[in-house]
């Protein structure tokens, strides 16, 4: 049966500032209102000629546009034309970018995954908590890199970034590291201050506030009693804290890589027994890659991993499997992922 002899479908009015279809996205984002809508002879229903009694609509768009016209002109005052909810929007960076910054650091393509694990957790928290301003990189790791990745994101938000840590070679490593991937193009522009510290935990030498405090590999080579001290200081300089650490729950990631490891409960806790204003949490695991930790290869093979082609291939395909790391079982991830992480925001 054609569907002119259809009756007509119901519509539901949405609430005043709800939008719906593409006029209505475009209308917020293009920041300007749709046209107005064009004089009807009829009003929004008229009778329909052909059956006497039987309503029928205004023809849909006009009404999609109708409706869309009302929300922008009742938005609230003062917006403005950003991008989709202020969100801080941290770059698009496959494994094979990061590649990059993991052979400045003599790093391979583990910790490049590992770079986008910890970016893919970071950017939507980032977009609730807003973008920062000051960085605090409290601790350099332990053993592998040096969180060049953790400069790559203050670069992209044009944050300036105190580094700090106890141990001079580490901050000399670190001042290399970043010297190559200068060399190579990258991070020309960071903003970088490092600052030697005489205690991790205590930070004395540093002075807040900072927007966002973030280390990786840090917490877990802190002696058991002053790691409560290390989380109860970086809560009170910075706004937003996010401390990656390795998986005290994969004992085979710990044995093969040295290091030693926290239960996610365990870090945890070492915010939630502080006696602060309220915090608000983000706590999970990442980092999981389909090889096993420890695999070692020659300056040469890792030179040829950036040009080619089944290499590229093969981080492509790495990159998807980053985000569906996700969808694992909890007790898998639990039992594989090499970092836990948590993300701590201060209520303001």
């Amino acid at each position: 049966m054609p569907s002119r002899w259809l009756p007509p479908p119901k519509w539901n009015l949405p609430k005043p500032l709800a939008m719906t279809g593409a006029a209505g996205w475009n209308c917020w984002q293009n920041h300007s209102p749709p046209a107005a809508p064009q004089p009807h002879g009829r009003g929004l229903f008229s009778e329909d000629r052909r059956f006497p009694g039987r309503k029928r609509t205004r023809n849909w768009a006009t009404r999609r546009n109708s409706i869309c016209r009302a929300a922008w002109l009742q938005r609230p005052s003062g917006i403005e034309k950003t991008n989709s909810f202020n969100e801080p929007m941290l770059k698009s960076l496959s494994i094979k970018d990061l590649y990059v910054l993991a052979l400045a650091e003599g790093e391979g393509v583990g910790t490049a995954y590992e770079y986008v694990a910890k970016r893919l957790a970071l950017a939507g928290w980032l977009a609730r908590v807003g973008q920062p301003a000051r960085i605090l990189l409290a601790g350099l790791p332990e053993k592998y890199g040096c969180s060049l990745d953790f400069l790559q994101l203050a670069s992209e938000l044009g944050a300036d970034v105190t580094v700090v840590d106890e141990r001079p070679s580490a901050l000399q490593k670190l001042h290399s590291s970043l010297k190559a991937a200068q060399q190579a193009g990258w991070l020309t522009a960071v903003m970088a201050t490092f600052t030697q510290v005489t205690d991790m935990a205590a930070l004395d030498e540093i002075a807040g506030p900072f927007d966002l405090c973030i280390s990786s590999e840090v917490v877990q080579r802190l002696d058991l009693a002053v790691r409560g001290r290390y989380a109860a200081r970086l809560a009170a300089l910075g706004t937003a804290v996010a401390l990656f650490t390795p998986n005290g729950d994969n004992p085979a990631h710990t044995h093969i890589s040295g290091l030693s490891g926290l239960a996610l409960a365990e870090l945890q806790a070492l915010f939630t027994d502080l006696p602060s204003p309220t915090l608000h949490f983000k706590a999970g695991y990442i980092d999981m890659p389909p090889f096993p930790p420890g695999i070692t290869r020659s300056d040469e093979q890792r030179e040829q991993a950036t040009s080619g082609r089944m290499e590229a291939l093969a981080m492509w395909g790495l990159g998807y499997y980053a985000r569906a790391e996700k969808l694992l079982p909890t007790a898998v991830r639990r039992s594989k992922s090499h970092i836990v992480f948590i993300l701590v925001q201060r209520e303001p």
